[in-house]
């Protein structure tokens, strides 16, 4: 079964692996079992689930394990879990580490981290849920694709500069005289400033032509 977990019964946990079955393919629980056993044991009432591609946890809402690994098959994660090795004899650890985060990428986004500490082999680890606005700040500088959404009159968009400049207002995206389409640009990690830059220009430029009926966002989104 792909599911193990010494815990539960044979026949609870043949019951899970079924649902886990069921998922969508692109489920990555899914993918975690097709590609091989996913463990799974309660700590600190943490459940946590380890794979060849590492770790999920979610804290535990009620006791029981059965019921807290039904709700995390049939609840789709939001977060992408990474493992941090820490000094167990320097409790401080963890804290530097969330400092670091704040200070890289800013207060609000450390708040949407949420965290636990375990034993697993031996070593004491911090596992980290990062949501995805959290991975685009930190994946960002490193090249991609950085995209921007903007729709409006034809006639107003020809009048930023921005979008002239790079030739975007084809004639073939326009409906009923407006256009609604997506800048995307590729870059390369040296290139990451001047491509933030440019797309903000479309932004400052759009603000000092008030009531152009222009609608922009999202705004500098990164992509792989």
């Amino acid at each position: 079964m792909p599911l193990v977990c010494d815990t539960l019964p044979y026949d609870k946990l043949s019951a899970l692996n079924a649902r886990v079955i069921r998922l969508p393919e692109g489920n990555p629980l899914r993918k975690e079992c097709m590609d091989g056993e996913v463990r799974v044991f309660v700590q600190n009432d943490v459940l946590v689930l380890h794979s060849a591609g590492g770790f999920y946890f979610e804290h535990m809402a009620v006791p029981e394990l059965e019921s807290e690994l039904a709700r995390h098959i049939r609840t789709p994660r939001a977060y992408h879990c990474t493992a941090f090795e820490v000094d167990r004899d320097d409790p401080s650890v963890v804290e530097k580490l969330l400092d670091r985060f704040q200070e890289q990428h800013g207060v609000a986004m450390r708040r949407m981290i949420d965290w636990c500490v375990i034993q697993f082999a031996g070593k004491e680890l911090m596992l980290c849920k990062l949501p995805a606005c959290l991975l685009r700040h930190m994946l960002a500088p490193t090249g991609g694709l950085m995209k921007t959404t903007y729709s409006g009159p034809i006639d107003s968009l020809s009048k930023i500069p921005t979008l002239v400049k790079l030739g975007v207002l084809s004639n073939d995206f326009v409906v009923d005289g407006r256009v609604s389409s997506m800048l995307a640009t590729e870059y390369r990690a040296e290139h990451y400033f001047a491509v933030q830059r440019l797309h903000w220009d479309i932004v400052r430029e759009v603000i000092a032509r008030p009531h152009s009926g222009i609608t922009l966002g999202p705004v500098g989104v990164w992509d792989s």
